[in-house]
């Protein structure tokens, strides 16, 4: 018996209700059915499924008593053949709402962004796949000329094809900032940044296929930046 796809949603939710959704996809109606629902986790606007070791990652946001507002990322089980989630743990992430997760294919770390904080943060994952502590912190500085870039504003952050960089763009200062992971000491180096025109607004990106050029959306005038990449 075939067994469909299954997706998975974030969204804007309260912790006191249900914010992520496992539904069943049937290929070819493009019907959904909703399987499963998960409360207790504060905005989980941004995840990451990691097929093969059937997992996923959402982040979370945390309001402290003087409202103040931190991250959390959370990670989950997941049961393909029913479509369940269980949580397995939670864990601090950055000082700052986030808005972006990403894993490296071995399942090392997770790399997450702050709009609001201008910081990206470097995560461990432990082999059993939960999530381990935080392992270093990147703050990005400048503004931009367009009323949203008075500050830094890291929107997202992608790894290289070959996974030697991770890039990072910064909607407030139209830039986009590359890094590596030294493993030994499990920090972030910078590796320089690229510019795109002032007032763009950079917000994600994505290589093509053949990993030679990498695309980037800019939020704030609706264009596209191509760049070509030399590993």
């Amino acid at each position: 018996m075939e067994q469909n796809m299954l997706v998975f949603v974030g969204s804007y939710a309260e912790a006191d209700s249900s914010g992520l959704y496992v539904y069943s996809m049937d290929e070819k109606t493009g019907q959904l059915t909703k399987l499963d629902e998960a409360a207790g986790l504060k905005n989980p606007t941004f995840i990451n499924v990691d097929v093969d070791q059937q997992k996923l990652y959402s982040i979370g946001e945390c309001v402290a008593e003087d409202g103040s507002k931190t991250a959390e990322v959370v990670s989950f089980a997941i049961d393909t053949a029913s479509g369940k989630l269980t949580q397995l743990n939670r864990a601090f992430s950055l000082d700052a709402p986030t808005c972006h997760i990403q894993r490296d294919s071995q399942s090392r770390y997770l790399i997450v962004a702050s709009y609001h904080g201008g910081r990206i943060g470097l995560i461990e994952l432990q082999e059993n796949g939960q999530v381990g502590s935080q392992l270093d912190v990147q703050q990005h500085y400048g503004h931009g000329p367009h009323p949203n870039q008075n500050q830094p504003r890291p929107h997202s952050a992608f790894f290289s094809p070959d996974e030697k960089y991770i890039y990072v763009p910064d909607l407030g200062i139209d830039r986009v900032k590359c890094y590596s992971i030294d493993k030994e000491r499990h920090v972030l180096v910078t590796h320089g940044e690229y510019e795109v025109p002032a007032g763009s607004g950079p917000r994600h990106l994505t290589f093509h296929p053949n990993g030679q050029f990498v695309y980037v959306i800019n939020e704030l005038n609706s264009t596209v930046t191509v760049f070509s990449y030399d590993a």
